[in-house]
């Protein structure tokens, strides 16, 4: 069994749990930043009263961007959310200058943030990223020539500290917040179609931060109307009823004059652990849905009743026929190798010709 499942197991019990890889949470936070600093980037916007600008002239990062999940420092939803952690931290600086002039540099502006972090927490079968907090430290630079060209524009030194002080405890913090606390909603429903979770579930971490635990802490429902999207199967092919005639001249007592075959689907001789595609043993996917065997027998087997068939022909042999056909003892087990649940059940046939 995977370890991911083991954990689950460990955390869910009975009940059915699911896994969603870091991966998408990753580019999805990675991504906002990135877009932030790109629409920001160099551009002069104007800061105070307009005779001064700011531009953002560089993101300096400790070491190459990474996330991972990790349990919240103070959660406003305490037990039901995970936080999404950029564990390095960074350097946002902006340049403050005359406006129009961006060579005439005032000021540097340096903002480190560390500790960034997104909330992550469910609810109604719906995983909500909103939310978000980090650390940060401020510094101002003014530049050995920021006197003199302040003089010379006639600038009140005042309003070069004004804009620097809503830069480094405004600006820089209002952008990031507004990158990482965009409010995205992700149905479950989507992910794992035959399940609801239901109203409260727990959020874990999982695998060293590498994947988000999605444990219910209700009632598990089975959605029996929805389906993956898959593959339809082959048609299976039928054989047709067929009646032999010996053609007997004197036909005695006891004597086979004529033979009947009811004809119905042939089954195909299928492997279960090699004959379903392409699967990678052992191996973990983006999302994943831990089944217990309990659970799984809910999803696979329902009463079936038993079917009878008749045949009968009228012609000059003129024969009846009847097949009664049972199912019994249903068994339900995993493929744990390939993945995948199989379901054996025992035919009771019994077939009559006359």
């Amino acid at each position: 069994m995977l370890l991911i499942h083991q954990e689950l197991a460990a955390l869910s019990g009975t009940n059915p749990a699911g896994y969603i890889s870091l991966r998408p949470f990753a580019k999805l936070t990675l991504e906002r930043l990135n877009k932030t600093v790109s629409l920001l980037m160099g551009k002069e916007i104007p800061a105070g009263t307009g005779v001064l600008s700011t531009a953002l002239s560089a993101v300096n990062w400790t070491a190459p961007a990474t996330a991972e999940f990790s349990a919240p420092t103070s959660p406003i939803f305490p037990g039901l959310e995970v936080d999404i952690l950029i564990p390095q931290s960074f350097e946002v600086i902006l340049d403050i200058f005359l406006s129009g002039s961006p060579g005439s540099i005032i000021s540097r502006v340096v903002v480190e943030i560390s500790d960034a972090r997104a909330h992550n927490r469910a609810s109604n079968n719906i995983l909500i990223l909103e939310g978000s907090d980090f650390k940060s430290a401020k510094r101002v630079e003014r530049d050995p020539g920021a006197d003199a060209i302040l003089a010379a524009s006639k600038i009140d030194p005042l309003e070069a500290a004004r804009v620097e002080g809503h830069l480094a405890y405004g600006v820089v913090s209002q952008a990031i917040t507004l990158s990482l606390s965009k409010r995205s909603e992700l149905s479950l429903a989507s992910i794992f179609p035959v399940v609801d979770f239901g109203s409260a579930i727990k959020l874990v971490v999982l695998l060293d931060g590498r994947a988000l635990g999605i444990i219910p802490t209700g009632t598990v429902t089975l959605r029996k109307n929805d389906h993956c999207d898959c593959k339809d199967g082959p048609d299976l092919d039928h054989s047709n009823t067929t009646i032999l005639d010996k053609s007997l001249a004197n036909p005695g007592v006891n004597d086979e004059f004529a033979s009947v075959v009811i004809g119905g689907p042939i089954a195909e001789n299928k492997n279960p652990l090699t004959d379903f595609g392409a699967r990678t043993p052992n191996s973990d996917g983006i999302s994943g849905l831990y089944i217990p065997l309990d659970f799984a027998r809910t999803l696979t087997v329902d009463v079936m009743p038993s079917v009878k068939i008749k045949a009968s022909d009228n012609g000059t042999i003129g024969y009846q026929a009847e097949a009664n056909v049972g199912f019994k003892n249903f068994k339900v087990s995993f493929d744990v190798i390939g993945g995948g649940i199989l379901l054996d059940i025992e035919l009771d046939i019994s077939i009559t010709a006359y």
